[in-house]
């Protein structure tokens, strides 16, 4: 029978094959008979699954012969339209892209069964948010870009219960690299740029205070919605808190020392000077102050501290300063100085005019003695009152070359209530020939509203954050401040979204919630045993009594071995996930992998690859950003994951699960073994 008859009798019986259960296609081919093509022309029908007989009613049963010729019954399974792994998926299998609304996206791995309930399986770092590389945090040693900060760095945290200011280390460091949209707000009093799962601390307002609702945690995407749904809805950000602060490392509350020095004919001496005088001294000095040694024909070297001032009520006080700390100054026109060999080494550590900075000490003070210290400094560095007036708020303006003393001054700023915006010049009294800083500083606008809608700007680059104990932080982008939500640890009850936030998941992507996940151990924290801490108090004791800035902490050091990296999460519906892996099918339950097992897996960015078992038993150490955990008895592969496939099922050539996908580099792929995961989170694979 020639071809042409053979497509007649297709068309013939089209609508009447197309009607039986299971059949997705209808076409003319060659028959195939023991798995080869014969040139038997034959109308070849595709179902989903082939059956016996016997299971089918007569009605779905595919005659053998249409009009004498022959039929070809081929299994292709449903036929869908081609998806991306990175689109949405409904119902979702196993293999695309999933995430936690906090991060950015990995692998659906499949679905486990725990008391008969149907799960997603995942790894806890996919399923348990960020700045960008322009934002910097404030720690307990002055501003710093993330990339700069360290686990033994003290963050400025915010009390979200009594908005005082604390200083906690940090829990968690997130980097990681984004490409994806990114959430701008930029105001007069703000300059913010998150991704859109970053959880912001602020109000909503609807164009009056008496609208406003309390402060709470909200994503920058549903930030950006309030905007977008009427014209006075906006939020509100915070930018002060309250400070208690403690007395100085240095002294008691009333006294403050400085470092002891060697005197030529009386030993070593260790003045102390009262707090508050000394606080006035040091604001002068930082503002307008040098040091410098002079040779004297007849007293040999002499130390010499001067300060500078065209005003001369001021020049008044800085010598009735000097008297007070015991000194005898000596004034001329414009300058007062006074010769002390201990005060000229204090001051002379504080570096010159491009390097400055307030001793980290001083600002960790009470609120009353900041206050007399930011003063006499701006006494010193001198204030803009024209320029305040026409703002209607007070409002003070410093500039020096040292960008270090800018930050520490901003830093005193909040700790006083107030709020200032940091800014580079080029040019200026402060340095004709080059860069110099100000900083302006305002008693009002602690609250601010974003008036203009967030802009949505294409971004490409690393992210970060940190994870701190009272989820809020202080945070500063193009010189301006504010009250930041961090990344957050997982918890029961978190969106999960398909596809995942880097692959454009919204909040209307939701798919499942956190169920459960096995916390991962990173190995350090801070010292819980009291010889660790009496230790860490002695050395830093020691320390300042030599006069070294450098500080310690102390750290304890847990055993830091994890075996799974894993979580689950509840689907809001089974209808939304499929038991099918995506070019796999469905799993037949757990398996074991040994040396030389071959393996397949269905990741969200390399798709459906192939590898082998090169190692087992392994204990590997695996970078979270700048963190590290140690992971015991895993499995290793070779090259066939990429990062976004974390979290998925890797299987055996029999389609048993063996383990789940976890992490891995160029060349390699670790693997957690699935007997581990099943057993810590107490569930079973949902197979067929």
């Amino acid at each position: 029978m020639d071809l042409e008859e053979v497509r007649m009798v297709r068309k013939r019986y089209l609508d009447l094959l197309l009607t039986r259960r299971n059949v997705v296609a209808v076409g003319v081919g060659y028959k195939e008979v023991g798995g080869r093509l014969t040139e038997e022309p034959s109308v070849v029908v595709s179902v989903t699954k082939k059956m016996p007989e016997a299971q089918l009613a007569p009605d779905d049963i595919v005659p053998k012969t249409l009009d004498k010729v022959r039929t070809d019954v081929q299994e292709t399974g449903i036929i869908r339209a081609f998806q991306a792994r990175t689109d949405k998926w409904r119902p979702a299998p196993g293999g695309v892209s999933c995430g936690h609304i906090d991060i950015t996206a990995g692998t659906l791995g499949c679905l486990v069964l725990r008391g008969g309930e149907l799960f997603i399986l995942s790894n806890n770092h996919v399923l348990a948010a960020c700045f960008d590389e322009e934002t910097e945090v404030l720690t307990d040693s002055g501003f710093k870009r993330f990339p700069d900060v360290k686990m033994t760095d003290r963050i400025a945290t915010l009390n979200p219960e009594t908005h005082e200011i604390e200083y906690h280390y940090p829990e968690e460091y997130h980097e990681y690299e984004y490409e994806g949209p990114m959430i701008h707000f930029k105001g007069r009093f703000i300059d913010l740029m998150v991704t859109p799962n970053h959880r912001l601390y602020c109000k909503k307002t609807c164009g009056h205070r008496k609208g406003e609702g309390p402060w709470q945690f909200m994503t920058a995407a549903e930030a950006l919605e309030r905007y977008r749904s009427g014209r006075t809805t906006t939020v509100r950000f915070k930018r002060d808190g309250k400070w208690i602060g403690h007395a100085a490392s240095n002294g008691s509350a009333q006294v403050y020392s400085i470092p002891q020095v060697k005197v030529s004919g009386s030993g070593f001496n260790v003045p102390h000077y009262d707090l508050e005088t000394f606080l006035r001294f040091l604001g002068w000095y930082l503002a307008d102050g040098s040091c410098c040694l002079h040779t004297h024909p007849s007293r040999g070297t002499e130390y010499v501290v001067s300060i500078r001032n065209t005003e001369p009520e001021h020049l008044d006080e800085i010598e009735r300063t000097f008297e007070d700390m015991g000194l005898n100054p000596q004034r001329s026109k414009g300058d007062v100085r006074v010769y002390s060999k201990q005060l000229y080494s204090y001051v002379k550590a504080l570096g010159k005019a491009e390097d400055k900075y307030v001793p980290q000490d001083i600002k960790m003070l009470p609120p009353r003695y900041l206050r007399i210290f930011f003063d006499a400094f701006t006494k010193g560095d001198g204030c803009h009152p024209s320029r305040a007036k026409q703002r209607g708020t007070s409002f003070r303006c410093f500039g020096s070359k040292s960008e270090r003393l800018i930050d520490d001054l901003q830093e005193i700023a909040l700790k006083l209530g107030l709020t200032g915006k940091k800014s580079i010049r080029y040019g200026s009294s402060y340095n004709p020939d080059g860069k110099y800083y100000t900083l302006s500083v305002y008693d009002t606008k602690l609250e601010p509203v974003v008036c203009q809608e967030p802009k949505i700007v294409h971004y490409s680059g690393k992210v970060y954050c940190l994870t701190v104990p009272n989820h809020i932080m202080l945070v500063r982008r193009k010189g301006q401040v504010v009250w930041s939500g961090n990344s957050n640890q997982g918890k029961a009850g978190d969106l999960i979204l398909q596809p995942g936030v880097y692959d454009g998941g919204t909040a209307e992507d939701q798919i499942a919630v956190l169920a459960d996940f096995v916390p991962i151990n990173f190995g350090t924290g801070a010292p819980t045993c009291p010889v660790a801490k009496g230790v860490e108090s002695f050395l830093n004791w020691a320390a300042r009594a030599v006069g070294s800035s450098h500080r310690v902490a102390a750290f304890r050091e847990i055993p830091a071995t994890n075996r799974v990296d894993a979580a689950i999460a509840r689907p809001l519906s089974a209808d939304l996930v499929t038991r099918e892996i995506l070019e796999i099918g469905v799993p037949k339950g757990a398996g074991e992998a040994t040396l030389g097992t071959r393996v397949k897996k269905s990741g969200r960015t390399t798709g459906l690859t192939t590898g082998q078992i090169i190692q087992i038993d392994v204990t590997v150490q695996v970078r979270y950003g700048e963190r590290v955990a140690v992971f015991e008895d895993q499995l290793m592969a070779g090259a066939m994951s990429a990062p976004g496939d974390s979290g998925s099922a890797v299987l055996d050539e029999g389609d048993f699960v063996v383990g789940l996908l976890f992490a891995g580099s160029r060349t390699t792929t670790v693997i957690n073994p699935i007997q581990y995961v099943l057993q810590a989170l107490n569930v079973t694979i949902a197979g067929a």
